[in-house]
């Protein structure tokens, strides 16, 4: 009966539709696709600079940013959009083939030209011993000169394949290539033992014994300008002359890299390690005078000088949101040409809700060391970000030790506020006025034997909006902080080491943390008194059946589903309790899962003998789990591996995953490695109470030639899709995920529908509520 009510209703909507309601229902055109990716990353960190005269390619520790010295346009990518992977380490640019060359820090190569890449992994994946990392490219005429450990390895441009290796010797020891460059119709190469050079017509190339071996002294730069021929150590810059001869030009601490300038002169990267003396660029005639030079905050890794005699360079400044392309505008100062980004990519935690992003920079490693980030946190919403670094240390006490912030939350129910926990400095509170107080003496404990820091662990909010914090090695390692501003602290007497991690809040108002290290999980039950202690509960899971039955005691995160189970993940897999509310009565123990996934010989328990760093749960109540060898997403009952994400089929930037959190409005993952922050459009997103008001559809109309998922937004939770032609006819049928349902744009016979306009009617599993919206499929 309920069948035949909901097919007369979709009959009779048809019509009216069509007719009557041709623009009534919501399309939206915002966001990646579901599938698709997004990076997050700095483009501050700059590691070397390529021209064509016109554009500038910057190389940074994320990926390549352009800037167009003509319209002005600044475009940045990575392996979100295309490139093969990150880390660059070398970059040049070939005018005859119009390609520029990107070398990464695991001997990946790609070509760039007009927004495209192109990959030559053969380095990359070639077994060879040695070191492989590119530290230097020259070109000429289509051909790219890669200085390796492994010597020099030339490649063929248009035909995208390593064409030949050079390996140098002086006498029997090997030497190590550095730099090489172009003078004339002759190649100069600087290696650890010694320079060599030879004709670049030289039909016996490949063989280093054709090659002139101009000295035996080791050189790490080699640049031509004009006609002039500089080569450089650590230390010292020398001229080589015509006859082979080097005329040593000045000593500096410490060269970085050689850069061609105007009329035969040469740029110099310094990097100083001496007080007193400023990182610089130095502009240096054939005589070794300093002639132009720029200084003051400044870390130039490359230089390039164009024909209207502006000086650009690649920065890596340590100092947040510095560094990056820049250009020189006077002899201390210089205008910044980045992407829009993050001031840098540590990324280690991360609050989102509807795209509002707050990023927390810091890192702490498993045996909790200080790792001395002084980013703290930023904020990005609407394509802009703001760093609150400089409020942070505003709002320490004088002199105070403030670094490394790990977690970060905001209260989007009550107060607005945004609360950062800083392992090395507290508590830090940001109002939605702009106002910023440090809690830490008075309110957090000192660590023993470490009086300068304030280790907080995590930060959560509990239904009726009170702070709740993990002090580590505290005489009370929990602490809240009520909405009226009391503090209490609490002690759970089993967790002896008083560590505490991150936490979750289960459906019964109980705290779990992480009782770090090896320490198990804590949880306590106030009884809802927080001002009377004497009514309060606590206690230790551990591993060992009996004390807890957790997979291991080395526990590194902690979630909670949508069922109320608290998963908990260690380093050696994952336990789930799933009657929390039971066992501070010792009646509930964590259940050790066994599955047996594709691949795998024998079933196992979860994720068994692998460290998990990070588990999220979205809207569907799936599972995602980050791991020190890339991201997993599993079913709600973890029997079903959904997907895999590694650095090798995905735009992930490292197999490193520190933190997964989801956006519940959109369905984006967020994943934090240490290479920086992406985030993936995931399929589920938080159900609704109630259904919107209209359908969230993306793409809508679907442009000619998408073959991506369809996304349908705004439903109430599991409700039941079904989508139809104009004629009313079904064409696919589903259930969606949380409040989000996607669709592959096919019918049930796996064939791609025709051009023109759908229906989706979206009706709760009880029939009670009914939503409708319209879609328009473009040839």
């Amino acid at each position: 009966m309920e069948n035949m009510k909901i097919k007369l209703f979709l009959n009779t909507l048809v019509t009216c539709l069509v007719l009557c309601y041709p623009s009534a229902f919501a399309q939206t055109n915002e966001g990646p696709a579901v599938g698709q990716w997004r990076s997050f990353f700095s483009y501050y960190q700059g590691t070397g600079l390529a021209t064509d005269g016109t554009m500038l390619y910057c190389a940074t520790e994320s990926g390549l940013s352009t800037y167009n010295t003509e319209d002005h346009m600044i475009t940045a990518y990575s392996k979100a959009t295309g490139m093969s992977d990150a880390g660059l380490t070398a970059i040049a640019h070939d005018p005859l083939s119009g390609y520029t060359i990107l070398a990464y820090d695991n001997a990946n190569i790609d070509l760039f030209r007009d927004n495209t890449f192109y990959n030559i992994p053969d380095l990359m994946i070639a077994s060879l011993i040695g070191d492989k990392k590119v530290n230097d490219i020259a070109t000429h005429n289509g051909l790219a000169y890669l200085s390796t450990g492994l010597g020099l390895i030339t490649v063929n441009i248009e035909r995208r394949e390593i064409k030949e290796t050079i390996q140098f010797y002086d006498g029997a020891t090997a030497g190590q290539n550095s730099s090489a460059t172009i003078r004339g119709n002759e190649i100069y190469v600087a290696t650890s033992v010694g320079v060599f050079k030879t004709e670049l017509d030289n039909p016996f190339i490949q063989n280093y014994q054709t090659w002139q071996q101009i000295t035996d002294q080791p050189f790490s730069y080699i640049c031509a300008s004009a006609d002039n021929l500089y080569v450089a150590n650590d230390r010292e810059l020398y001229r080589l002359d015509t006859d082979n001869s080097l005329q040593r030009l000045l000593e500096q601490e410490h060269i970085h890299h050689l850069d061609p300038g105007m009329e035969g002169s040469i740029w110099m990267c310094v990097v100083s390690t001496v007080d007193g003396v400023p990182n610089a660029g130095l502009n240096l005639n054939m005589q070794g005078n300093v002639i132009d030079s720029f200084h003051n905050t400044v870390d130039p890794r490359q230089i390039c000088q164009l024909a209207d005699g502006s000086v650009w360079f690649a920065d890596n400044y340590n100092d947040p949101g510095w560094g990056g392309l820049r250009k020189r505008t006077s002899v201390t100062s210089s205008d910044n040409y980045s992407p829009v980004g993050p001031v840098e990519n540590a990324a280690f935690d991360m609050w989102i809700k509807n795209g509002d992003l707050w990023l927390a920079h810091g890192a702490m490693s498993q045996t909790w060391t200080y790792q001395f980030n002084y980013s703290f946190f930023s904020h990005y919403q609407n394509g802009s970000w703001a760093n609150y670094a400089g409020q942070v240390r505003d709002a320490s006490p004088s002199n105070a030790n403030t670094s490394d912030c790990i977690r970060i939350i905001k209260d989007d129910r009550f107060t607005g506020n945004v609360y950062a926990a800083v392992f090395v400095g507290g508590l830090y509170e940001l109002k939605p006025d702009g106002s910023m107080t440090n809690y830490r003496q008075g309110y957090i404990e000192r660590a023993p034997g470490d009086t300068s820091s304030y280790r907080l662990g995590d930060v959560a909010l509990d239904d009726n909006g009170n702070l709740w914090m993990t002090n580590s090695n505290a005489t009370q390692e929990l602490k809240v902080k009520t909405r009226d501003g009391n503090w209490f602290g609490y002690h759970v007497t089993e967790n002896s080491y008083r560590s505490a991690g991150d936490m979750v809040i289960d459906n019964a108002g109980q705290i779990w943390y992480v009782a770090r290290v090896n320490g198990g999980i804590a949880v306590y039950n106030t009884n809802g008194t927080l001002d009377n202690k004497s009514d309060d509960a606590s206690m230790m899971l551990k591993a060992g059946e009996g004390a807890g039955n957790l997979p291991n005691n080395s526990v590194l995160c902690i979630a909670k589903d949508k069922d109320g189970a608290i998963w908990i993940g260690t380093s050696d897999g994952i336990g789930i309790v799933s009657c929390p509310e039971q066992v501070l009565q010792r009646e509930c123990e964590s259940e050790l899962r066994i599955v047996q996934y594709p691949g795998q010989a024998n079933a196992g328990y979860l994720f068994m003998n692998q460290t998990v760093n990070s588990i999220a749960v979205d809207g569907a109540n799936r599972k995602w789990i980050g791991t020190p060898n890339g991201l997993w997403l599993i079913s709600d009952d973890a029997m079903e591996v959904i997907d895999y994400f590694t650095t090798a089929n995905s735009p992930l930037p490292s197999d490193i995953i520190y933190r997964v959190q989801i956006d519940p409005v959109t369905g984006d993952v967020y994943i934090a490695t240490p290479k920086g922050l992406v985030a993936y459009r995931g399929g589920a997103t938080e159900a609704t109470a109630e259904k919107e008001k209209s359908l969230l559809i993306y793409p809508n109309p679907v442009p000619p030639g998408y073959t991506g998922t369809i996304a349908i937004r705004g439903l109430a939770e599991n409700a039941d899709i079904r989508i139809t032609d104009i004629r009313g006819q079904l064409v696919y049928r589903t259930t969606a995920l949380g409040g989000q349902a996607v669709w592959n744009g096919k019918d049930y016979t796996g064939r791609g529908v025709q051009t023109g306009v759908y229906l989706i009617f979206a009706i709760n599993r009880d029939g009670s509520e009914k939503n409708i919206g319209k879609l328009i499929v473009n040839e």
